[in-house]
């Protein structure tokens, strides 16, 4: 049987603005891929201990691009345990993703107000299920 895709969308940081980090959440719970949303206020270590507890194929970090920039260390962290990580962008933000993210080598960010469809093709077409 096979598995579903299991992504974890993590809100870092001290803001409180999740609407992002929920539309992303609901969009792919809608497409059939299996989410775990943290809830706010995520630091690094929570964000990749909870990755690691849930084994998740990937994490999603809808965060706003201001700094200081939390993405590039979560980035980081979640490779040196093997684990995939992407940002998204708070709505009203430029086309390009984080500061910082980009250079770490990883996939770009989705930018603000992706469409569903966007955001659900981006996971079918960068994450797969680990074995």
């Amino acid at each position: 049987m096979d598995r579903k895709v299991r992504i974890m969308v993590a809100k870092p940081g001290l803001d409180g603005h999740d609407r992002g980090a929920k539309i992303v959440a609901r969009a792919l719970r809608d497409a059939g891929v299996e989410v775990i949303y943290t809830g706010l206020h995520q630091t690094r270590e929570m964000i990749v201990e909870a990755a690691m507890q849930e084994d998740v194929d990937a994490s999603a970090c809808p965060s706003f691009p201001a700094p200081p920039h939390p993405l590039p260390a979560i980035v980081e962290a979640c490779a040196r345990r093997g684990l995939r990580t992407w940002s998204s962008s708070a709505a009203g933000s430029s086309r390009g993703g984080h500061p910082g993210v980009e250079e770490t080598g990883r996939p770009r960010g989705l930018p603000a107000r992706d469409p569903d469809k966007d955001i659900v093709k981006f996971v079918r077409e960068q994450v797969r299920p680990r074995e």
